[in-house]
């Protein structure tokens, strides 16, 4: 995990605002924690990580191809206040991260 930023929506900052500010471009449009950097770094040990696609699996790891925490603190957990996605989701929030693992290409 070198340098990493992660933001409030549970995306490590992809990319940078007009300010210079880190932020994520996946998520900002739809949420303003996309611009909000997480002050606690979530402990991934034991953690495992789900490709969006094509369902393959891995340790949940911050560098990751677009990897989203989505345990306790993030948006699916039943805790926090923002959660937009319809997926069942409880307190804590899923057993499983996100991550994109290439099965569909890259461009």
């Amino acid at each position: 995990m070198k340098n990493t930023v992660l933001m409030k929506c549970g995306h490590i900052a992809n990319s940078i605002d007009g300010g210079g500010n880190p932020c994520c471009a996946i998520c900002g449009g739809l949420t303003p924690n996309a611009r909000i950097v997480e002050e606690e770094i979530p402990n991934l040990k034991g953690r495992l990580a789900k490709c969006g696609e094509c369902g393959h699996i891995k340790p949940s790891d911050f560098d990751l191809p677009f990897f989203e925490y989505c345990g306790r603190g993030s948006r699916y957990d039943l805790n926090t206040l923002y959660h937009y996605r319809e997926e069942f989701c409880k307190l804590g929030g899923l057993d499983l991260d996100s991550y994109y693992c290439g099965c569909r290409g890259w461009e």
